[in-house]
């Protein structure tokens, strides 16, 4: 269980709710409003329902705003 408010913010969903929904295992999150949701409906709050060049996603569990100092930008 996670403490989040939206659970679009949450790492879980991102990470944990992924992997589970690709292997078939239904995941349910509790909303802001206490109304039970999908993992499909969180992801899509997520990304806006906007899919990916390829039509899957890889998310992690923080957004990295610039390079750090030894990442390679091959």
């Amino acid at each position: 269980m996670c403490s989040e408010g939206k659970p679009e913010t949450c790492h879980r969903s991102k990470l944990i709710g992924a992997v589970l929904d690709d292997l078939g295992i239904p995941v349910a999150h509790i909303d802001e409003n206490d109304e039970i949701q999908s993992q499909q409906a969180i992801i899509d709050r997520f990304t806006g329902g906007q899919m990916t060049l390829f039509g899957d996603h890889s998310f992690t569990s923080r957004k990295r705003y610039r390079a750090e100092e030894g990442d390679n930008d091959d």
